[in-house]
């Protein structure tokens, strides 16, 4: 008997390793898999800024009627989306396109910024005299710059 219960215990305890390791295993396929996804949205991501440029081509202001306003062209080879650019000036956040104080529009008026397409960037904010940097941010985090100088 004390043979049988000897082996008895042998195999439990193989049993026992055997579903461990199986736990063990499906934990490890879970956390690949959820790796793998984000590696591919990383991807994704990084492809897309890579072909994202966006230009400021032309921009003005008139103090008179608080009016800042400029163009950005897509110079890169992705579509963008307009309401998901930010702009600051001065290195104050102003807003998205299209909220309270800022209007974009893109020339085909669907809100997206095909590669060569123009869009035009009205800003609503107190001016006074002297100069104002203007940065427009694209979703993918791609920016451009531009300097207007106000009487």
């Amino acid at each position: 008997m004390k043979g049988f219960s000897l082996a008895m215990s042998q195999i439990i305890f193989f049993v026992a390793t055997l579903i461990a390791v199986g736990i063990a295993v499906s934990a490890i396929s879970v956390a690949l898999k959820g790796l793998s996804f984000a590696m591919n949205q990383k991807t994704e991501l990084s492809a897309a800024q890579i072909s994202t440029i966006i230009k400021i081509v032309d921009g003005d202001a008139n103090a008179d009627e608080n009016l800042l306003w400029f163009y950005v062209e897509n110079l890169g080879s992705t579509t963008l989306e307009v309401n998901k650019f930010d702009i600051f000036v001065n290195g104050k956040y102003v807003g998205a396109c299209n909220s309270a104080d800022v209007n974009c529009s893109d020339k085909s008026g669907d809100y997206l910024l095909t590669p060569n397409e123009l869009m035009e960037v009205n800003v609503r904010m107190p001016l006074s005299s002297g100069s104002y940097r203007i940065r427009a941010v694209t979703q993918y985090g791609t920016y451009a710059d531009y300097e207007v100088v106000v009487g």
